[in-house]
């Protein structure tokens, strides 16, 4: 049985304090193993964004990687 989004969430974050870093970076293929499926729809997708904010963290689906991130300004830009 496929994880759980819930699940998901929890396990990239604690990866992410594990490693002491503000992002992770997957290439698809890499994501797909991760979150333990062989497709991936767009309800997952909204509900993985959802679960990864109830723990202040962001996804972004690019089409080489899949970024997830802090939800906070750990990289400023210099203007």
């Amino acid at each position: 049985m496929p994880k759980s989004t819930t699940t998901i969430a929890e396990e990239l974050g604690e990866q992410m304090r594990k490693q002491g870093v503000a992002a992770l970076t997957f290439p698809w293929p890499a994501f797909y193993e991760v979150v333990g499926r062989d497709r991936i729809k767009q309800a997952f997708q909204e509900q993985l964004t959802a679960s990864l904010a109830a723990h202040s963290l962001l996804v972004v689906f690019g089409r080489a990687t899949v970024v997830v991130c802090q939800d906070f300004n750990f990289s400023p830009a210099k203007y």
